[in-house]
């Protein structure tokens, strides 16, 4: 889902040639951008580009995709794995963020969104994104026209969204911990 390039080395001045189209940015996206050769472009800035591909540039997205929405639904049918992978720590009552998170899958398979929820949230984001990922896929085979989106960010963008991204994990780390009764008990 996320490919990471840098082009910090380019970076000279506040202009530069380059073959990247956002010099001194990390490159996030589902795609790539081809900017025109030898073009000049601003050493910090954030890109944001969607565009019609001829070919899945990113197989594994879409296999990770349908095999998870596999799973979601063969779990929806037949209940969780019979395997308990749980290490020390989660039997000492010590959760981590993506505890609950086979259970809420189950759950927001089978519809009950609130059950879900309560088991834990990502679980009910990981099936929505497999889900449209699916949709993405099947648009992609039947038309020949792939959705695709190129994500440059500026430092500072990249900052914001590392620190947001930290005080989103802490907080579900902390939800999830006040759920610690509920994730340690038997399915």
């Amino acid at each position: 889902m996320v490919r990471l390039t840098t082009a910090r080395s380019q970076v000279a001045a506040s202009a530069v040639r380059c073959a990247h189209p956002v010099a001194g940015t990390m490159m996030f996206g589902f795609g790539h951008h081809q900017p025109e050769q030898g073009a000049v472009v601003s050493a910090v800035r954030t890109h944001v580009a969607v565009k019609l591909s001829s070919r899945d540039e990113h197989v594994w997205i879409t296999w990770t995709a349908l095999a998870g929405m596999a799973a979601a639904a063969v779990m929806a049918l037949w209940g969780l794995p019979p395997v308990d992978l749980h290490g020390l720590l989660h039997r000492l009552g010590v959760m981590d963020p993506l505890c609950g998170g086979t259970r809420s899958a189950m759950y927001t398979a089978r519809g009950d969104l609130a059950l879900a929820w309560t088991y834990n949230p990502l679980g009910i984001a990981a099936v929505a994104a497999g889900i449209l990922f699916s949709v993405r896929a099947a648009i992609g085979q039947l038309s020949g026209r792939w959705l695709a989106l190129d994500l440059a960010l500026s430092r500072r963008a990249q900052r914001f969204v590392v620190l947001v991204g930290v005080v989103l994990l802490s907080a579900l780390e902390w939800r999830q911990q006040t759920r610690a009764d509920l994730l340690i008990a038997p399915y």
